[in-house]
């Protein structure tokens, strides 16, 4: 049993995945970029045509945020369960903070997910290890 894994569709909302830079099963610090389809309709429950998050055509910020889901991918690339969690516990994002700077995604728009993780994940004590994601919606350029 693994503890760092992607949801199963319907709730597995990346639907590609761009590029990993980073070792494989070693962790410290890497980069994941990712892409989400706004509106897929593989994000369907079952019997249901469109996407189950759509509300008025647009993506809510809840599930915005819960699109990233790069960095369980990146968390997992990395060997997390391998070498620490071994099935015992599991990831979970605990917060986050968000800003838009316009308008909520539409139905057929694509996001952009960069999620680097700058540091070397220890999680021995109580204190959180740190992500850092940016999405991208309307823009040319990724850094």
């Amino acid at each position: 049993m693994f503890g760092v894994r992607m949801p199963a569709p319907p709730l597995l909302l990346c639907d590609r995945v761009l590029g990993i830079e980073g070792p494989a099963l070693q962790l410290g610090r890497g980069t994941i970029w990712t892409e989400t389809d706004v509106g897929n309709p593989a994000h369907a429950m079952p019997g249901a045509r469109e996407a189950w998050y759509l509300h008025d055509g647009h993506m809510r910020g809840g599930v915005f945020i819960e699109a990233g889901q790069a960095d369980l991918l990146l968390a997992s690339w990395q060997g997390m369960d391998v070498f620490h969690n071994r099935g015992e516990r599991v990831y979970r994002l605990l917060g986050c903070e968000l800003t838009y700077r316009g308008p909520l995604p539409s139905a057929g728009e694509t996001l952009r997910y960069r999620c680097d993780r700058p540091h070397v994940i220890r999680n021995l004590s109580g204190e959180p290890a740190r992500a850092t994601m940016v999405c991208i919606l309307r823009a040319a350029v990724m850094e």
